[in-house]
Formats: structure tokens, sequence, C-alpha cells
């Protein structure tokens, strides 16, 4: 009896668990993989109509939670941005990503991002020595895999 009630318990908070950082409010790098899974099965070579947009922070010279302050102050830049669908993750603890369809205002988009980014952490002395943020487009890999082992990778 013990057993089935745990079990019922454990399910129910699998069932609610979201595939979001709860600090910054970006989904995860694993939900990412999925989302770029979906992008690779619809197209079986590379995805050219997609791009990831990478942010990476400079935590080295911040200590304790202005770490997490500053990632908090650049997801919230990031969804001003990137607001009509993009999937928009976390890959570690100072690099966040956007799934991103190529179009004609990616670069004035990216551009916006740096911007407000910078403007965001310029506003707290705390979180400032982890900017200015590198703001960068990466094309995704010609496979799954690949593009698997790239977010691993950037998020170190």
């Amino acid at each position: 009896m013990t057993a089935l009630g745990w079990a019922d318990v454990v399910t129910k908070q699998a069932g609610d668990c979201a595939a979001e950082d709860p600090l910054t409010g970006l989904t995860t790098a694993a939900y990412l993989r999925t989302r770029l899974g979906e992008v690779y099965r619809d197209s079986p070579v590379a995805p050219l109509g997609y791009a990831l947009v990478l942010l990476r922070l400079d935590v080295q010279r911040a200590t304790g939670w202005s770490r997490v302050v500053a990632m908090t102050l650049v997801s919230d830049a990031l969804r001003t941005v990137f607001d009509g669908g993009e999937t928009l993750a976390t890959l570690g603890p100072c690099v966040a990503a956007v799934l991103v369809k190529r179009d004609e205002v990616l670069a004035r988009r990216v551009s916006n991002l740096r911007v407000l980014a910078a403007d965001r952490l310029a506003d707290d002395p705390n979180v400032r020595p982890t900017g200015p943020a590198k703001v960068w487009t990466e094309r995704l890999p010609d496979t799954h895999a690949e593009a698997c082992a790239l977010l691993t990778s950037l998020g170190r």
C-alpha cells in the first residue's frame, strides 16, 4: 500500500515537472535538444532555415548570487527580443541559446539583444563585472547528434 501511494506521488510530480529553469524562466538544455530533434526530423539535411543565437556571460569576475542575478537579467533581455515563439534555453550557468528561424531581421535582433543585455547588466553594480555579454549566431551542424554535442560543449 505504501509503495502504491509513493508511486502515485512520484508520478504526479513527474507529470507536473516543467521543462524550465526556475530562476531564469528559460527552458532546459534537454528541452532544446528535443526541439532540435523535431527540427532535424522535419529536414534530414542540416536545417538551413534555422540558427542558434548564443549569449555567454563572463562569470569569473562575479561572486555568489551576482552570477545568478546576471543570468536572470539577460534572460529577461532574451525573452524581450525573442518573443515570437522561439525556443529559449539555458545551456549552463552562464550560457543561453535561442533556436531561431533565419530571416531578414535576425541580425538586427541579435544587435538588439547585445544592447539590451548590456543595459540590463549596467543597472546593477554587482553584476556589471559579468558583462558585456558575448552574443553570436551559430549555424546548425549537419546532424542532430552534432547539434547536441555542440550544446554540450557550449554549456561548459
